[in-house]
């Protein structure tokens, strides 16, 4: 049955998003290699690209810290403009204030990561719900939140006020199964999370993560239900985080044969399993890798040429008065 439906599926869609989970991939292992302090998202990249890729230009992305930057680029940036905000270069869209993962972008309707306690997210995407159904807009609001945010204050009371109001907004849960260096499966009672967000009313449901096509249709779907005036959805999609919870931490707290199990489910193998299935050339597929990678090490040789910041670049005096 799967196969059948991913073969009535448009494969210039198919191929679209093999090549943003290439380059996703190619920007975080540039950012490991750059930083062991960089939080890669090497492993979760079809719920990323399912997450995100198909919301029209009125809608609101509000993502989770982990892979935001590739959805900077789904949303409009450049590479060079992605890449800016991780080096922190004065031409990036932010000056080099803020970094990377945090950086979003409001005039492409991606909303930076607003503190670095996680959870608040999640209210600021229902207060732009909110805003729009007032506002008539016609967009809606796509949030997304690891696993272990589940188990804060800010994601029950963000579930149960946009439930309560009916706002147009979908949660995703990028469960990596992993919160730090935790198991999920230890620290969140219950059977599921989306089991959680069921409980405020709002349909709700756990989907292959690795498999781009389940979660974008799902995402879809949601979608569709909140600009219909349904109110809001939550979709758990359940990935694994190839690395540790930064570039540099080991991971040695990860089940080892848990981890090649998962390493056979790759989600950019999945997709080009599907698309050789369709015909595609797997010299052609490799070619996409390559050009990927390339085209993340030219934006880097581009910003490295930059002059490094200063502290008048940083807006120093813009934040402190100096007494006299």
């Amino acid at each position: 049955m799967a196969e059948q439906q991913d073969a009535a599926r448009p494969v210039e869609e198919q191929r679209t998003m093999h090549r943003a989970m290439a380059l996703s991939r190619a920007i975080e292992t540039h950012c490991i290699e750059s930083s062991p302090h960089w939080y890669p998202s090497i492993g979760e990249e079809a719920v990323l690209i399912g997450t995100w890729s198909r919301l029209r230009p009125e809608d609101f992305a509000v993502p989770h810290y982990r892979g935001a930057l590739v959805i900077s680029w789904l949303r409009g940036r450049s590479v060079k403009d992605v890449l800016g905000t991780f080096t922190q270069r004065k031409s990036s869209p932010t000056k080099g204030r803020l970094y990377g993962a945090f950086a979003g972008g409001i005039e492409h309707k991606v909303m930076p990561y607003i503190t670095m306690v996680l959870g608040p997210n999640l209210a600021v995407a229902g207060g732009i719900a909110l805003a729009y159904r007032q506002q008539g807009t016609g967009g809606i609001v796509v949030a997304s939140t690891g696993d272990g945010t589940a188990g804060t204050g800010d994601f029950h009371e963000s579930l149960n006020i946009a439930a309560a109001l009916r706002l147009p907004v979908v949660f995703v849960c990028q469960n990596n199964q992993v919160s730090i260096s935790t198991s999920t499966r230890k620290m969140l009672a219950g059977e599921s999370i989306a089991d959680w967000a069921a409980r405020y009313g709002m349909p709700s449901e756990r989907i292959d993560g690795n498999d781009v096509l389940a979660v974008a249709d799902a995402v879809d779907a949601a979608a569709a239900r909140a600009r219909a005036g349904e109110g809001p959805s939550f979709v758990e999609a359940l990935t694994w985080r190839r690395t540790g919870h930064f570039g540099g931490d080991p991971a040695v707290y990860r089940d080892q044969t848990e981890a090649e199990a998962w390493a056979q489910r790759d989600p950019i193998a999945r997709i080009e399993e599907v698309l050789v299935a369709r015909g595609a050339d797997t010299a052609a597929l490799a070619q996409v890798h390559a050009d990927a990678a390339a085209e993340v090490a030219a934006a880097a040789a581009q910003l490295a040429e930059e002059e490094p910041l200063t502290a008048a670049d940083l807006g120093v005096e813009e934040v402190y008065a100096h007494g006299r």
